[in-house]
């Protein structure tokens, strides 16, 4: 099943069974969850279905309201879930239930409440296989006119009302005629088009002969009631639908005529915007070719009408795809699909043309509109033409081969998984019923087996895999795969990441194979000499350049100049605001790369440098493939950073001075190329503008200096290095948040990468980079903590499971290798443990495993230091109030220490979360010391660390009182006079969250020590504001013994 179920399914099965046979119903929510987990694959209750509506429905009349309510939303769901048909079914058919039923939709409805329309649709669900009774009924009308009254009621209702009268108005001839007469009259509230589809399908399922009175013209009228709206926008799924049973019955009473009109209606709606409207034309197109078949006996009509399908799909293909109504091509190949089975059987030269002129353009159609590319739902369409047509016997062998290979292919290429999903379905299909007409059984499991949810991989991969598998026994088929890649991945193809995907993929193919797919290297030649555009020119000189190597030297310099030239023409070359531009622009870097590399001759000129700035200039982060742009950049800064590869001097300095001012003016790629500059040069940039820079871009130099920072310290020393630390510690924020999480990870990651720079015994500053790292590895940020954990464990010589949990792993190592000692873990793990924005999973982590890791301690001496380091990485109150007046930033390297303010709340949260836990504290804990310590904090002029002040007070005197035997009440009634002093400034009395810290602080304090009397003197007193806060009151809630 594709469907992940939360229990198993025969569990699921006797929750529901077990709910349905209590009768009680007065808590369905169990049975409810249990069904909602069958929702995609609702077959698996059919068996069980007919004993839980009986048993469901069995005592409904009798049951109270909430139980009735509930038995209607419980049959709701089952035909929610299960399809309404295969429920109502289910029902009992007892005619003698009729009054009850009728008596329950005829009374006030009020007392259901919110489940009226629940219970509404049990009953007319009822009704209706009632009203299904082959016996007369004497009250239809009566019937008729009661449910009528739910017809507007809801959406949810109308197709069951309209499924009864539809029985109705069969039945009685009289009822039907007063109806239709109200119909023709604008009065169109009975017959609407829900019952006039229900009555013609009646009508068509039984005899028509016995149903004289639905005579021509009305058949007539019915019919021109659809062909006469005035636009195509106003046709609904529906009125499709009764055209289509209409035309049967046009075909009965021999109107030729209107037959045209009505298939004219499908051409006419061919290119409905309404993609449920085109499946539902291809449906219904699908039953009028049966109907013209089987009643009709008129082949050469439905030849024409599929060949017209057919030569229409056709001639679109061979239009300008940008331009063509893709909506049409849609339902073109909808309906192709839909009449598959004949189209075998019937017209094999249309079966043939389809896998020939229809099928291997379709299965890799796209269509650029603006920036958008479309085509979807056609290679969609495509894969279903292939899926149908696999499912019906005696496939010619070329049509078989044909829709194996472009199933194939759109399988392992696509852009859309969904479309290589649809695609490697309908390829298992034929497979699995054809495959040994054209394929030995090894390959087929082995294709079978090909992965496909990656497509980068899979692409690569796979035409490996198929290479080994096709290239001997089938080498036509691995040459339909190379030429697929070549001809649409890369010249049709309007998806950046698949055109760069696909030449890698070929690159690779020839770098393996090159000898025996010499015809490959010649279509490449071949099609990269006739290019004309600029896009196609980028991806021309793309190809060229990644294959190079394989191909006829001068050929391939005369393709490479067609491709340069069409690059070079004015204008061509725009700013990067389309996929098309990206590659163009990748290309030609690629070129002067190539150039470069391999011409002693060519150098850059004005043209070449200013296009190269210019695209320097408009990459953001945002860029795709930026990670191309900065490793070609790379080489190309290398090749030309000696003084090399410009056409003159003044040039050269040009481009490093314009280099110099994108790097002053934090351009990101400029920046990230700056540590691939001359060394001095590097140096001289680095400390003028590093503190100018933005974190992103900070994090993009230190990523590049993995690269480059041997050959920097080799030249200029190792002041560098010490930056590199201090970059550990930049918290800068903005209104994406932490943004300074990218240059501590950047940071890390080069210090990781280069540790026997950093650890070297040379390195004198390792002091300050074991307490920025081991503070790292505590905070909340898990993938920085992960790899600053691992670069400490390689350095330490230390083993850690990664199925371990982390937290558990980390408090273990500080123990194992500074023995607690290290205060700077407990900064950073205090962030973690009093962590504001984070999930409760991390939280709760962190929190267990330091309750845990505490418990394990042994000596009470221990745990006594650890809890004053807890204390002591708190700054205090003197350093708070200093700090209003320090700046944060570092004006040598740009960086934002933490907010000392919010670091202290944090803590303070800690501490919290702490004592809420029960946390034993070693009695020799000096509660006093820390209440003064925060007591000051707290008369800092900032009020949410004031707020948070007042709720960690509570606290400190609960913990003293459970930890501290026959300790002094005067501590704790010290704290409940604070919180009376601060509740009673006039300023605080209209701050709601310092009165509820307040009154709240009070009452657990008094709470913990049982003064039960005095927390009721004081409920009674919050809500009097003249009583509340009077020294009175204040001496009645002291704390006695």
């Amino acid at each position: 099943m594709s469907l992940l179920y939360t229990h198993s399914v025969d569990k699921l099965l006797d929750i529901i069974t077990r709910g349905i046979g209590s009768s009680h119903y007065k808590d369905i929510s169990e049975i409810l969850t249990a069904l909602d987990q069958f929702q995609q694959d609702p077959d698996v209750l059919d068996k069980y279905l007919e004993g839980w509506i009986q048993k469901l429905i069995e005592q409904f009349f009798d049951d109270s309201v909430d139980i009735q309510v509930n038995v209607a939303k419980l049959f709701y769901t089952f035909a929610r879930i299960c399809n309404w048909k295969k429920i109502f079914i289910q029902l009992p058919s007892d005619i003698y239930l009729l009054p009850k039923v009728l008596q329950f939709l005829t009374d006030d409805d009020s007392n259901f409440n919110d489940g009226v329309w629940e219970v509404n649709y049990l009953l007319l669900s009822w009704l209706s296989i009632l009203v299904m009774s082959p016996f007369k009924l004497s009250n239809d009308e009566e019937i008729f006119l009661i449910s009528n009254k739910f017809m507007n009621k809801s959406q949810t209702l109308k197709p069951i009302v309209s499924h009864i009268h539809s029985e109705l108005l069969i039945r009685n001839q009289s009822l039907y005629l007063k109806h239709y007469n109200q119909s023709t009259s604008d009065q169109n509230t009975s017959l609407n088009c829900l019952t006039l589809n229900n009555l013609l399908k009646l009508i068509i399922t039984k005899s028509l002969n016995n149903f004289n009175y639905f005579d021509n013209v009305t058949i007539m009228n019915f019919t021109n009631r659809i062909l006469n709206k005035e636009t195509s926008s106003s046709i609904q799924i529906i009125d499709i639908k009764i055209l289509t049973k209409l035309f049967k019955l046009n075909v009965f009473h021999e109107n030729w005529d209107i037959l045209d009109d009505i298939i004219n209606f499908f051409s006419y709606n061919l290119s409905s915007s309404s993609t449920n409207i085109r499946f539902q034309l291809a449906h219904s197109f699908a039953k009028i070719i049966k109907i013209i078949i089987d009643d009709m006996r008129d082949t050469s009509m439905v030849s024409e009408l599929l060949s017209f399908c057919q030569t229409e799909s056709e001639s679109l293909l061979l239009e300008n795809w940008d331009l063509i109504d893709l909506d049409k091509l849609h339902t073109l190949l909808l309906m192709l699909a839909e009449n598959s089975k004949y189209i075998v059987q019937n017209e094999k030269s249309i079966c043939t043309t389809i896998f020939s002129n229809i099928v291997p353009h379709t299965s890799h159609f796209q269509q650029r509109r603006l920036n958008q590319i479309k085509g979807t739902q056609i290679r969609d369409a495509s894969n279903f033409i292939c899926w149908s047509f696999s499912r019906c016997p005696d496939l010619p062998k070329d049509v078989l081969q044909n829709g194996f290979l472009n199933l194939l292919l759109c399988s392992l290429s696509d852009p859309e998984l969904v479309i290589r999903k649809s695609a490697n379905a309908a390829l298992q299909e034929i497979l699995g019923r054809y495959g040994r007409n054209f394929l030995n059984d090894t390959i087929i499991l082995r294709i079978i087996e090909l992965k496909i949810t990656d497509s980068q991989k899979s692409l690569i991969n796979n035409t490996l895999i198929l290479y080994d598998l096709l290239m001997e026994s089938y080498p036509s088929y691995f040459e339909f795969i190379m030429v697929w890649l070549i001809k649409f991945n890369v010249f049709q193809n309007h998806d950046l990441r698949l055109l760069k995907d696909s030449i890698t993929t070929v690159s690779i193919i020839l770098d393996k194979y090159a000898s025996n797919l010499s015809h490959i290297c010649e279509l490449i030649l071949d099609l990269t000499s006739i290019i004309r555009t600029p896009i196609d020119a980028g991806k021309s000189l793309s190809l060229l350049l990644e294959v190079h190597k394989h191909l006829e030297i001068s050929k391939l310099k005369q393709n490479i100049g067609i491709s340069i030239n069409i690059l070079l023409k004015t204008n061509s070359i725009k700013k990067l605001n389309t996929s098309n531009e990206i590659f163009k622009q990748l290309a030609l870097l690629k070129f002067w790369k190539y150039s470069l590399s391999n011409d002693e001759t060519f150098v850059l000129s004005k043209q070449h440098i200013d296009l190269m700035l210019m695209i320097i200039r408009n990459v953001s982060m945002a860029t795709p493939f930026l990670e191309d742009f900065k490793m070609i950049f790379k080489d190309i800064i290398l090749l030309v950073k000696q003084e090399q590869g410009f056409v003159d001097k003044d040039l050269q300095d040009e481009f490093w001075k314009t280099m110099e001012r994108f790097i002053h003016f934090n351009c990101p790629l400029a920046c990230y190329l700056l540590s691939f500059f001359q060394p001095l040069y590097f140096t001289e940039l680095f400390f003028k503008y590093i503190s100018n820079m933005s974190p992103l871009n900070k994090s993009l130099l230190l990523e590049s200096l993995n690269f480059t920072i041997l050959d920097i310290l080799e030249a200029t020393g190792s002041r560098i290095l010490d930056v590199i630390i201090e970059f550990l510690n930049d918290y800068t924020t903005s209104e994406q948040g932490d943004v300074g999480r990218f240059v501590r990870t950047s940071a890390i990651t080069l210090i990781k990468s280069h540790q026997t720079i950093f650890w070297s015994p040379k390195f004198t500053n390792k002091t300050q980079l074991v307490d920025n790292v081991i503070r790292l590895i505590g905070e909340p940020l898990t993938s920085l903590r992960i790899l600053t954990f691992e670069f400490l464990c390689e350095v330490y010589d230390h083993e850690f499971s990664k199925d371990a949990n982390f937290n558990e792993e980390i408090l273990l190592f500080q123990r194992r290798i500074f023995n607690n000692k290290n205060i700077n873990f407990w900064k950073g793990y205090a962030l973690s443990l009093g962590a504001i924005h984070s999930t409760d999973i991390q939280i709760t982590s962190a929190l267990d495993s330091f309750l845990k890791y505490y418990d394990s301690i042994e000596g009470e001496s221990e745990k006594l230091e650890l809890c004053n380091d807890l204390i002591r990485i708190i700054p205090t109150a003197k350093v708070l109030q200093d700090s209003k007046n320090n700046q944060l930033l570092n004006s040598a390297t740009g960086i934002v220490a933490f907010d000392i303010i919010k670091f202290t709340v944090t803590c303070i949260n800690m501490w919290i979360r702490l004592f809420e836990s029960n946390i034993h504290i070693i009695p020799t804990f000096n509660y006093q010391g820390v209440y003064s310590k925060f007591y000051n904090i707290h008369l800092v002029n900032n009020n949410t660390l004031r707020l948070h002040v007042l709720k960690l007070f509570p606290f400190i005197a609960i913990s003293q009182h459970s930890n501290v035997i026959n300790g002094d009440l005067a501590f704790p009634n010290s704290i409940i006079q604070r919180f009376w002093q601060v509740g009673a400034k006039k300023e605080n009395k209209l701050s709601k969250p310092i009165q509820t810290a307040c009154i709240e602080g009070i009452l657990l304090i008094l709470i913990s020590y049982n003064q039960l009397d005095k927390v009721n003197l004081l409920i009674e007193a919050k809500g009097d504001s003249d009583l509340l806060y009077d020294d009175n009151l204040l001496r009645d809630i002291l704390i006695t013994r």
